[in-house]
């Protein structure tokens, strides 16, 4: 009889332990509907050319970002560390608003909301909260080390070391395109509609295909194709990424 009672309490404890960690029910879709306004924000925010789109852009993910702050501040189902996040993304906001409002400085309001996404990436991760553009986030990071690391010379003139390193690049970046592929059950929660959906899909097939005709050139010992892949990756990425943002 005591051990029956023990039992149950011991249940009704991990039920209430878990409930109490529960992840509160609007946040990803709340996370998403900001996304939808912090992605033209950011990639507008980086192109010369479209500074007023950016200005008007960044204005619409200000106003969602206060709206999401206000929203998830406070309450039960996120860690100890969750408020210092809002305060992050909020230093990042008014840094790029400093940027792109006061001074008119494109490059530097860019590089401040890159934080927005590197912070909330760094929060799902450490609380176990499944998002799928996070696995399009990880593949950018690859993908930026992959060409900043590229040694500017011909292949033919790469040390051993600079072609070991690069190798390690190119697997991981190859690794992480297919765990996006892996992600794809995570999609239905982005809200992208069936044109996006279909694009995605295609966008997803022709990264795929030009990683694996770099890993070829690479270890065919082309460079010059391996350059022309190389170039295609950014462009392709930034469409795909794009695909997850409200640029109406």
């Amino acid at each position: 009889m005591n051990l029956g009672k023990a039992s149950l309490s011991v249940l009704f404890s991990v039920f209430v332990s878990t409930a109490a960690f529960a992840v509160p029910a609007g946040l990803v879709p709340s996370m998403v509907a900001l996304d939808r306004k912090y992605i033209p924000a950011l990639g507008l925010s980086g192109q010369a050319d479209q500074q007023a789109k950016a200005r008007i852009a960044f204005a619409a993910f200000e106003r969602a970002w206060k709206d999401f702050e206000r929203d998830f501040s406070a309450g039960p189902g996120l860690d100890a560390e969750w408020q210092e996040d809002l305060e992050a993304v909020d230093l990042a906001v008014l840094k790029a608003r400093t940027a792109l409002m006061d001074a008119s400085d494109g490059p530097a309001a860019h590089e401040a909301l890159e934080a927005v996404r590197m912070t909330f990436l760094e929060s799902r991760t450490r609380q176990k909260i499944p998002y799928f553009i996070d696995s399009l986030t990880l593949f950018h990071n690859s993908m930026e080390d992959l060409l900043n690391a590229k040694p500017a010379k011909d292949l033919k003139d790469w040390s051993v070391n600079e072609k070991m390193g690069f190798a390690a690049d190119l697997d991981v970046s190859v690794a992480r395109w297919k765990k996006v592929k892996a992600m794809e059950g995570l999609l239905p929660d982005a809200s992208l509609g069936a044109k996006a959906g279909d694009a995605y899909s295609a966008q997803w097939r022709a990264i795929d295909t030009v990683m694996a005709g770099a890993k070829q050139a690479f270890e065919a010992g082309d460079g010059k194709a391996l350059s022309e892949k190389l170039g295609q990756l950014k462009p392709n990425f930034i469409k795909t990424f794009f695909l997850f943002g409200d640029f109406q």
